[in-house]
């Protein structure tokens, strides 16, 4: 049984990192607004058009942000994951949905202000065959909290306020230490582990709101352009992701289809000081079967109305557990869609 709970609690510790790896990738797909245009009193606002691309065919991808201007993002990441670890094999299946709020406060010189609120999340788990599930939305039956259902729970609601540069990268994260604080409030156990998973750095990254994958200037159709970021989540690990973007097709004036392959490499950690049962001690997990995705942008609306990422993960590695290595053989197939809307994702309560 101990046995069991260790390999279930490392398969749920890198699911952990790769999706939020990945989940911040295909968050780079969604959002911001320029200040609005001056309409005259007297003349109706016009409805919003579509830029014209330039001589050349290139095409602006320049997110667009608006004081006030609230917009609304699902993330939904499906996962299969398959671990062999001190002679047992240990299926774990996830799918989480989170419901984010996004409201841009103020922009000043060149930077935004922008508040993250989550609305919601859901959560289906299987670990090696027992079942968790957690909906924010609906009241659980008598008798059914967990603490991880408590921690879920508490993530509701939890609010961050993000500093924008001029290259629309987060550079300053305010509310972690009261978002720790409430996750060590729902299971005292995690806070501890939590502190040296979601550095301030870490922070920047899980909460990047979308805007990283933006070219550096515009493009025309078939040219493409690299994103590379580094997600450091201490006892866990760190993982390098290189996303290649292409801009592949204009289906209308509005409707422009960008390819995205997506390759992690993971990086086994420096310090094991953190409170895990085991320590990793070395990794050799890579990306398989590198299968495009793709992102939706809408060049009226500036921005992004959908992305699809896919990513397949397969290595091995060791772990140290009582002063002993085991090997542990892994394969993690997951695809993560991001959906970003004027109205909010969260079903209200009638």
């Amino acid at each position: 049984m101990l046995k069991l709970r260790l390999a279930s609690l490392l398969g749920l510790m890198l699911l952990f990192g790769v999706t939020f790896s990945q989940a911040q990738e295909a968050k780079k797909d969604a959002a911001k607004k320029d200040p609005p245009k001056v309409e005259p009193k007297a003349e109706p606002k016009a409805e919003a058009k579509a830029p014209t691309p330039s001589a050349d065919g290139k095409v602006d991808f320049t997110w667009k942000l608006e004081k006030d201007k609230v917009f609304y993002q699902s993330t939904t990441t499906s996962t299969t994951q398959s671990i062999k670890v001190m002679g047992m094999d240990v299926n774990q299946t996830q799918e989480q949905v989170f419901y984010f709020k996004w409201q841009p406060l103020k922009e000043e010189g060149k930077k935004w202000t922008i508040k993250q609120t989550i609305e919601g999340l859901k959560m289906k788990i299987d670990l090696a065959g027992n079942p968790i599930a957690f909906d924010s939305e609906t009241s659980a039956p008598a008798g059914s909290q967990t603490q991880l259902s408590d921690f879920f729970k508490s993530l509701k609601n939890s609010e961050f306020v993000l500093t924008l540069n001029e290259k629309m990268k987060v550079e300053k994260v305010e509310g972690r230490e009261e978002f720790l604080k409430k996750l060590g409030q729902a299971n005292a156990q995690m806070e501890a582990l939590l502190k040296t998973i979601l550095t301030e750095d870490a922070m920047k990254q899980v909460t990047d709101p979308t805007f990283g994958f933006i070219p550096p200037e515009p493009k025309k159709i078939g040219e493409s352009w690299k994103v590379t970021t580094t997600l450091n989540l201490g006892p866990i690990g760190t993982y390098d992701n290189t996303s290649t973007y292409t801009y592949k097709a204009k289906e209308s004036d509005e409707r422009h289809i960008i390819e995205v392959v997506s390759e992690v490499t993971y990086k086994a950690p420096t310090d094991n000081s953190a409170g895990l049962p085991f320590k990793i001690k070395s990794a050799d997990l890579k990306t398989k079967d590198k299968t495009p995705g793709q992102i939706v942008y809408n060049a009226k609306a500036g921005r992004v109305d959908e992305a699809r990422m896919v990513l397949k993960i397969t290595g091995s590695m060791k772990i140290e557990i009582g002063g002993n290595e085991t090997p542990v053989e892994l394969n993690q197939d997951q695809t993560t869609v991001v959906k970003i809307s004027d109205k909010s994702f969260v079903t209200e309560k009638k």
